[in-house]
């Protein structure tokens, strides 16, 4: 991990230092870039030990599906629809184009993580969620879509969470995801990696160069990165999302024609299109092994070998049926986390939960203790910042919920 830190004030109004971080694999691919003080620096591996504290209190995760038992825990997804922007005009397309591709990706047997509508803070735990998948499963199929705003700074794409507010170019460098993370991540021993910008440019800004960026690519070989930046947005789903989810109906979804449709989706909506990499032969599904071929048996008897099926073989008669076993009762139905109710009336277990969640998405540094005191208020208030909701200190139900929602991100 390394580390730069800058001087800054937070959002209380006390002195901090900021702390931008780069999450490098072992390889040095850059996962992902995150933001905390300084006392954050060492967030990851503690916020990673909280993943049981999750589950105890039985916290709704992402949205994602279960594998199907074909070898689907080999295929990951990342679908990600940013609508509702703090700054800019709401992309209601995007809300409709993520749902749509991801759909399609589940009914392939797909495990889906991200949301729509993500902060920087839950981007960043989205991305370390689907790393350890991706290292947990070598040779994964990966592909992600991504629908939102993009900007361009330096010669580089960065994609912009709903909480960003651009008050000069270079505020990108703090608030925004850079476009190529979600390539590096696809390229973390996965083959197939299929990565998939659906992008608007916002009223202000500078508009991200993507044809150049995707000629400055070097996938590995396997990899495919495809970008477009639409021409303006509408309340259904995008043409070129329109065209994924169409092509992604049946398996076993060779990249090279799905490819193809994307390309057809951005000439319909008269959209920029840009690609880089190879995909060669390759499927986002590889069919199955044939079986192996039936053992050829012989029965021998004396004298020369005759097959088996010349030889006579007495009757037999056949035995009576074993009972049926008894069916195995049915596993209690497992209950939905309750919501969280009123800070008030928080438990302890309620406000631990609270900090855990601040800490895992890097807005809380300090000890998961069950105080709610000022390091916590400035959390909360740092956290409703990104939402675009009012800088309270104190979470109303609806912004609890979807807080501890991100403990179940992994």
């Amino acid at each position: 991990m390394r580390t730069i830190v800058s001087g800054r004030t937070a959002a209380n109004r006390q002195p901090c230092r900021v702390v931008r971080r780069w999450f490098v694999d072992p390889v040095g691919k850059t996962l992902f870039i995150g933001r905390g003080t300084r006392r954050a620096a060492g967030l990851l591996g503690g916020a990673l030990g909280l993943l049981s504290l999750a589950g105890a209190a039985g916290a709704v995760g992402a949205a994602s599906a279960a594998p199907a038992a074909d070898g689907a825990a080999h295929r990951l997804a990342i679908v990600v629809g940013e609508t509702q922007y703090a700054s800019l005009p709401p992309l209601d397309a995007c809300a409709a184009s993520a749902g749509a591709v991801r759909a399609r990706l589940q009914q392939l047997g797909f495990t889906v993580i991200g949301r729509d509508n993500a902060s920087n803070g839950e981007m960043s735990a989205i991305l370390e969620s689907a790393a350890r998948k991706l290292a947990a499963a070598p040779g994964a199929s990966f592909v992600s879509y991504t629908c939102g705003y993009a900007v361009g700074y330096e010669r580089r794409v960065f994609l912009l969470p709903t909480g960003a507010v651009l008050q000069r170019p270079s505020d990108v460098l703090t608030q925004g995801l850079p476009a190529k993370t979600l390539l590096d991540l696809a390229a973390r021993g996965s083959r197939p990696g299929l990565t998939v910008l659906d992008t608007f440019a916002p009223p202000h800004g500078t508009a991200a160069d993507l044809p150049g960026f995707a000629a400055a690519l070097r996938p590995a070989a396997g990899q495919v990165f495809v970008a477009v930046a639409e021409p303006a947005a509408g309340t259904i789903a995008t043409p070129v999302a329109q065209h994924f989810a169409e092509a992604l109906e049946r398996a076993p979804v060779p990249v090279a024609p799905l490819i193809d449709a994307l390309r057809q989706g951005a000439a319909t909506a008269a959209s920029a299109f840009a690609v880089a990499g190879d995909p060669g032969d390759l499927s986002l599904i590889p069919p199955p092994p044939p079986p192996p071929p039936a053992p050829h048996v012989v029965a021998r008897v004396a004298g020369p070998v005759v097959p088996a099926a010349a030889v006579p073989v007495a009757a037999v008669p056949t035995p009576a049926a074993a009972p049926a076993p008894a069916a195995a009762p049915a596993a209690p139905a497992v209950a939905a986390a309750p919501q969280l109710p009123e800070e008030e009336a928080y438990t302890d277990l309620d406000r631990r939960r609270v900090q855990a969640a601040l800490k895992l998405l890097g807005y809380y540094a300090g000890d998961v203790d069950g105080l709610i005191g000022p390091d916590t208020r400035a959390a909360i208030r740092r956290y409703q910042h990104e939402l675009g909701a009012p800088m309270t200190g104190e979470l109303t139900p609806a912004e609890a919920d979807r807080l501890v929602a991100g403990l179940g991100a992994g």
